[in-house]
């Protein structure tokens, strides 16, 4: 029995996930242990639907991520800065991208998300590699159900800017590691794209989709100006790591970055409408052709892509 706490009340649940202090029964199905029913919808702005990463699970890996190289290489880089089978929190595991890799050398991986749908696919993935060291927890980032000290590493990718009240997730991160342990992220904040095509497309996107209120999910939560300074508020320190693992060249990058926008109608969290997206689509592509020739989509460009690793220590 993995030691978990009731969120209600913070007594340890015993092993059939009822709380002997408050009462309360945890449901525990198909792989999943439910600590929240909260949803997993984004706060709403007027005008605009959202539908919650739910409804985007499917898609979600082959919109998001498109570099299996440069998911490998942060694992080797984070891999060498955690202890030898170090018990693991991944808080917003979504689909298990990096819950699976750490999998193979940790001693425990609690996977934790307010996406049912996202740990489904998380499970899946685990199953077909025989992965057995990894708790899936639909689980509430703001309250969750772990004591103090338990965790040598708490790990968040491309998730602190999704939450309204980052300050009180970093808390709770803080609270659930063990002292001279480690929070290690790499945010959405930290491509360094420079003036290459791929972001010159991104931001022709944004500015057009908001210009014409079709719908972007904006970050609620810390964004570029406010994340580092987040950070050193809650642990009093944090350190960027630039290893020269992280900074290769991706030529094909545009092509990759043309599919993933083109799609956004299937991996926005916010429902867009078909034809505005597509309007928007032909807009930019004549604008790149403008700008990149009218080969721009198989022309070989020069492009660095760069992550940094941001590490915080109890």
């Amino acid at each position: 029995m993995p030691d978990i706490y009731c969120p209600q009340c913070k007594q340890t649940l015993d092993g059939t996930y009822v709380c002997g202090a408050c009462g309360i029964v945890y449901e525990h199905r198909d792989g999943i242990l439910r600590l929240t029913d909260a949803p997993n919808i984004a706060e709403g702005a007027d005008g605009l639907e959202y539908i919650g990463f739910d409804t985007i699970a499917a898609d979600y890996d082959d919109t998001r991520y498109g570099n299996p190289l440069l998911l490998d290489r942060l694992t080797e880089v984070l891999r060498e800065m955690m202890p030898p089978k170090p018990l693991i929190l991944d808080l917003g595991a979504g689909t298990g991208i990096f819950s699976v890799r750490f999998a193979k050398f940790a001693e425990t991986v609690y996977a934790c998300d307010i996406s049912e749908g996202m740990l489904k696919l998380l499970i899946a993935k685990a199953e077909s590699e025989k992965i057995k060291n990894i708790v899936p927890i639909r689980g509430n980032a703001l309250d969750l159900p772990f004591p103090d000290n338990m965790f040598d590493i708490v790990t968040a990718f491309h998730v602190l800017h999704l939450i309204k009240d980052a300050e009180k997730a970093a808390s709770e991160i803080w609270r659930v590691l063990k002292p001279g342990g480690s929070f290690l992220t790499q945010t959405p904040e930290f491509h360094d794209a420079g003036k290459s095509p791929s972001s010159v497309m991104d931001s022709l996107y944004n500015k057009l989709a908001d210009e014409r209120k079709i719908g972007l999910v904006k970050s609620p939560g810390w964004g570029r100006d406010d994340f580092l300074p987040g950070l050193e508020k809650v642990f009093g320190n944090y350190r960027a790591i630039d290893d020269s693992r992280l900074h290769f060249d991706e030529p094909d990058l545009i092509a990759r970055s043309w599919r993933q926008i083109g799609d956004a109608t299937r991996s926005s969290q916010i429902r867009i409408d078909r034809n505005a997206h597509d309007a928007i689509m032909r807009e930019i592509e004549a604008e790149m052709k403008k700008q990149f020739g009218e080969d721009f989509l198989t022309k070989k460009f020069e492009h660095r892509l760069s992550l940094r690793v941001i590490q915080s220590k109890k």
